[in-house]
């Protein structure tokens, strides 16, 4: 499987030191250090075993963007957090929906109206069904994202994204459940029917389509990074990667969950946060409340 491996390093470096020396190994891997803390920097300069591109702090969706342009040209994409922790073969076992491997694999038309999501019906590759059914069996498609399941201690599983069928608001109360944000009150973040679809580990075991998928682990067919041009830079940390797969699905291609697992670390390098980056993160939900109304008619 011909796969270049991107990882956007921020400041959590105790982290960095636990899940780097792998991920660096991985083949046809580059590091992007956003950090801008020549510790960290030097750090990874030092002891990664991949090229380091060290920047000033663009953002995720711009580093990602220029970090794929600096891998050059490969089947596919991976994108990893540096608060992922991989194994040998992780691209591998990424890459596979069960036997035979991901490219081999024959997936049938998927419709989603059943379920209140963004109906797939306009995919050129699949046949227009009736509301309510699903076209299984019909004609094959092509997949352009794959996404996995991503155990945290004390948060669950995330197992890729789904569009409810009206909108709810997200909460954050950051000083018990986000203890990086240092304020004592609760901030209403989004409106919002995109939501992930968190459960105790292993709850979803079957490969099967989703809206989106988090790219903090998720591998991105290059026809499919080429035709939807990238992540909108408009977004600085969050919500491009669930725009992204929105935009793809517009063009014919799905984004599929494996049921293979990782473990994350979550929200070890947005301790490290400036308050300019919180700021924008807020800012890129409260975009992304705002332009989603497209996207659910």
């Amino acid at each position: 499987m011909d796969a270049g491996v991107l990882c956007i390093a921020y400041r959590a470096l105790d982290t960095l030191k636990e899940t780097i020396p792998a991920i660096s190994r991985t083949p046809n891997c580059v590091l992007w250090d956003n950090s801008e803390e020549p510790e960290v920097s030097a750090w990874l300069v030092a002891n990664a075993a991949c090229p380091v591109l060290v920047s000033p702090n663009v953002g995720f969706s711009q580093a990602v963007n220029s970090g794929i342009e600096a891998l050059g040209r490969h089947d596919w994409y991976v994108v990893v957090n540096p608060d992922v922790l991989v194994t040998d073969g992780w691209v591998d076992r990424l890459l596979s929906l069960g036997t035979p491997p991901l490219d081999d694999f024959s997936l049938q038309c998927y419709h989603n109206t059943a379920r209140g999501l963004p109906s797939m019906d306009h995919n050129p590759r699949c046949p227009r069904s009736q509301p309510g059914e699903q076209s299984l069996g019909v004609e094959l498609t092509t997949v352009g994202i794959v996404g996995a399941e991503l155990v945290t201690e004390g948060w669950g599983a995330v197992c890729g994204g789904v569009a409810l069928p009206f909108p709810i608001e997200i909460t954050c109360d950051f000083r018990a459940n986000c203890n990086y944000f240092e304020v004592n009150e609760s901030w209403l973040l989004q409106k919002t029917r995109f939501v992930e679809r968190k459960a105790g580990p292993g709850s979803f075991n079957e490969p099967e389509p989703v809206v989106w998928t988090t790219f903090g682990l998720a591998a991105i067919r290059r026809e499919c990074w080429e035709a939807v041009g990238g992540l909108d830079t408009n977004y600085f940390l969050y919500c491009s990667d669930t725009k992204f797969c929105l935009e793809a699905s517009r063009l014919g291609w799905e984004t599929w969950y494996n049921p293979v697992s990782f473990q994350h670390l979550r929200g070890e390098s947005m301790r490290f946060a400036t308050a300019e980056s919180l700021k924008r993160a807020k800012q890129d939900m409260m975009r992304f409340s705002q332009e989603e109304r497209k996207w659910v008619q």
